[in-house]
């Protein structure tokens, strides 16, 4: 199977063989939700090869989809389907033909939790996501593992772009469990739907440091049916935390001292080289950056303005930003915005719309117009449905690998842009033009797994001259590289630290 074309309207040509239906189904999930996206303004080619009866080449999706579906549903393989399969999230879809007997959230998952006596274990995730796509194929397409959850567990599957108010809890909880967070979201519940203990991604044979899945899955399940207590004691420690966050008989009096106090703090916190809150990795983070832009804007303090502007400027001009396609990433693994997770949300890109429009009705950066109007194009070209709407998201993976639609080797620059000109990036020449914008080399900034490509090059990131206000240097800053060699006698941004 192979997926070829241009970045902007790829053709899909599916290969596929009767005994490969695990392959077709997996290659046709990952990829239905976002043809139908735009399937009016894209063309869809398929082939089915060693069938009996090939059909032709098939230019309407609605067609090219009940195809496929038709043809699969003629083997015996292809008949397997869980009780996803009646859901209308495409996450839920994605995982209708698991071995795992999943069930979506609601009163029947939790009655069968409490007939069996068997704890639940939620799974929470959402279409975009790699690393769920990641924990699906090494866990949940796993027969091995499929039978571990159905033989001790009753597996839960939520969408949480469907069900928000369900994920929030559970995230919750896994934060007072002391853990970063993230998805997929993978927590275990009593039957009364109760949380007890949890994590996010588990490798399927232990790695990262993490445990293998299996082990852990056994392991809780020997808990809960051995040692009964000491699951009601975190249980209940969690429902009584969770039941505290929830309540306001005592809501603060947030009045305009303790907003400009927390603005400073926040300020304070973040990185004044690329902008954003400090460390790795970086979240755009729009609801605090027009939270400090409007305190700039009630105490004329420049320095709010500065830091909400730098941010912008950094996502903007870095790999978190599509320079091809418009629209900006999820986050970036780094912590220059300069490697993206490549998943793109609708909602984040709504916001810092917002963000580019509230600064840019400030100082008219033009940078901020270019990169507007790019991401508008990108939501009008690509995030349309056929129905009118948007959809929700892009996912990080194509052709079952994290960001090969948006990264480019070496060989395709220089096709793309001319062998004679990008091979030796000699001065004059248009590709050392392209290389010094977007600091190129042969070595790339990507890790692949593709062992055939060598040299990955992001879209990609380049430092820009910043205004910066005018205060005299701490000296604290000068471990790290600062716009124009910030040291004793230069001027950078300060904000007061409390600390010498």
């Amino acid at each position: 199977m192979t997926l070829a074309g241009s970045r902007f309207g790829p053709r899909i040509f599916a290969s596929v063989k009767p005994t490969n239906f695990h392959g077709v189904l997996r290659f046709f999930n990952s990829l239905a939700f976002r043809i139908e996206r735009n399937a009016n303004s894209r063309v869809v080619e398929t082939q089915l090869a060693g069938v009996a009866h090939p059909r032709p080449v098939i230019a309407d999706f609605a067609e090219f989809r009940f195809g496929v579906r038709l043809w699969m549903a003629s083997a015996p393989d292809a008949l397997h389907q869980n009780r996803l399969s009646r859901e209308t999230s495409p996450y839920l879809l994605q995982h209708q033909h698991n071995p795992v007997h999943w069930w979506p959230w609601g009163p029947d998952a939790l009655a069968e939790a409490k007939r069996t006596n068997k704890p639940i274990l939620l799974s929470v995730g959402y279409a975009a996501c790699h690393w769920c796509h990641v924990m699906a194929h090494e866990s949940f397409e796993d027969e091995a593992t499929a039978a571990a959850m159905n033989e001790l567990f009753v597996s839960i599957k939520v969408d949480r772009e469907e069900r928000p108010d369900i994920d929030q809890i559970y995230m919750n909880a896994l934060h007072l469990l002391g853990e970063q967070g993230g998805w997929p979201l993978t927590m275990f519940l009593a039957p009364d739907g109760s949380p007890f203990w949890g994590g996010t991604y588990f490798p399927k044979t232990s790695q990262y440091g993490r445990v293998a899945f299996t082990d852990v899955l056994r392991e809780v399940a020997r808990i809960f049916r051995d040692e009964p207590n000491k699951i009601a004691q975190n249980r209940n420690s969690l429902v009584a935390k969770l039941a505290e966050r929830a309540r306001s008989d005592n809501p603060a009096n947030i009045g305009i001292t303790e907003l400009d106090s927390a603005a400073t703090s926040i300020a304070r916190a973040t990185d004044p080289v690329n902008g954003g809150l400090r460390g790795a990795p970086k979240f755009p983070q729009c609801a605090m950056l027009e939270f400090l832009w409007r305190a700039g804007a009630r105490t004329k303090d420049d320095r709010f303005f500065l830091t909400t502007e730098l941010a912008l400027t950094r996502m903007s001009q870095g790999g978190i930003y599509d320079h091809l396609g418009g629209g900006y990433a999820r986050y970036s693994v780094d912590d220059k915005w300069l490697v993206p997770h490549f998943e793109k949300m609708l909602y984040d890109n709504a916001q810092i719309l917002d963000m580019l429009a509230l600064d840019y009705a400030r100082i008219k950066n033009p940078l901020f117009r270019e990169r507007a109007a790019e991401t508008v194009g990108w939501l009008r070209r690509e995030m349309t449905t056929p129905e009118g709407g948007f959809a929700s998201s892009l996912d990080a993976d194509s052709e079952g690998e994290e960001g090969k639609f948006y990264v480019w080797s070496l060989k395709e620059i220089e096709h793309a842009l001319g062998a004679a000109d990008a091979a030796p990036y000699a001065a004059g020449d248009s590709a050392a033009f392209f290389a010094a914008k977007y600091n190129l080399s042969r070595n790339g900034n990507f890790e692949t797994a593709i062992s055939s490509i060598s040299s990955i090059v992001s879209m990609a990131w380049r430092t820009p001259p910043m205004k910066w206000a005018a205060s005299p240097c701490c000296g604290r800053c000068c471990s790290r590289s600062a716009p124009n060699g910030c040291g004793p006698g230069s001027t950078t941004r300060s904000w007061p630290t409390g600390t010498g």
